[in-house]
């Protein structure tokens, strides 16, 4: 019985200390773009529209939670400390400049609703604006991770006309265990990403 009792506690212990102060990187999600045809050029944005972002419940740069070993959770943010759609906006730019694509990241609000958006995407008058919305993305880790998300994918051209739109939503839970929960992270937004870009309206948006 006391050795029960210790090894619950040391797992309790160890997955406490994991549990704390983690912290994801999402620019280094490695985005399969091969399937692209690619336009000249691109501006590319993410609109962060998580109810709990928008409300100022939690900052921009949460991505979900880590829990200790009682399930007590602690918040999660991104590396650099920038907003969450940050990072996933310079993950899909580098992905896109692999391709020979000028591609540019635009910065947009939480506050920003659909239409202030295309409009800044339109700015610069690139080739085509691309337009991520997070309805929904939180990673939850205890033992495993878990990802619930929601977001879509607008292609609009220089004139602010939509092209295609492409919309992901659901749960994912990973085999793995708390040590990967960073890199599960990862692997789940450049599937999305990926996945959405190899629809074919998105695709032929794109040529």
């Amino acid at each position: 019985m006391t050795l029960n009792w210790f090894i619950q506690g040391l797992s309790v212990f160890i997955l406490s200390g994991c549990a704390v102060g983690q912290k994801f990187d999402y620019t280094a999600a490695t985005i399969n773009v091969d399937s692209l045809t690619p336009v000249h050029s691109a501006a590319i944005a993410v609109l962060d529209q998580r109810v709990y972002i928008r409300k100022g419940d939690k900052d921009e740069s949460f991505v979900g939670l880590s829990r200790g070993g009682y399930g007590n959770p602690f918040d999660v943010r991104t590396a650099s400390g920038l907003p969450l759609a940050t990072e996933m906006a310079m993950a899909v730019v580098a992905a896109l400049k692999t391709r020979g694509i000028r591609a540019e990241a635009v910065p947009v609000r939480p506050a920003d609703g659909l239409s202030p958006a295309r409009q800044a995407l339109l700015k610069d008058g690139l080739d085509r604006a691309m337009l991520f919305t997070l309805v929904e993305w939180k990673t939850d880790t205890m033992m495993r991770t878990g990802l619930e998300y929601e977001l879509t994918l607008d292609i609009f051209d220089r004139s602010g006309q939509r092209l295609a739109r492409k919309e992901l939503s659901g749960k994912e839970v990973s085999g793995a265990s708390i040590l990967s929960a960073e890199k599960d992270a990862q692997k789940w937004f450049a599937s999305k990403v990926t996945e959405m870009f190899q629809d074919d309206a998105i695709a032929s948006s794109l040529r």
